[in-house]
């Protein structure tokens, strides 16, 4: 449980440094709208590959975001 938490809240600071990206967002609401709609068409190699390709928008936008000035 407390390990859970510790990987909650870190996962926390990613998805807030994130946000600081134009659009990321919008994105990501979009990301997770494909895997909801991959889910209900009981297709779950679509849903693979969407929520693979949001992991990988999410770290990318992540790394983008702790590079940027302060």
């Amino acid at each position: 449980s407390n390990m859970m938490e510790a990987v909650l809240a870190h996962n926390m600071r990613f998805v807030v440094l994130a946000s600081t990206i134009p659009n990321r967002l919008l994105q990501s609401d979009q990301e997770h709208l494909d895997i909801i709609d991959a889910m209900l068409a009981r297709d779950a190699d679509a849903a693979e590959a969407a929520m693979r390709a949001h992991m990988e928008q999410a770290r990318q936008s992540s790394v983008q975001s702790m590079q940027m000035p302060l």
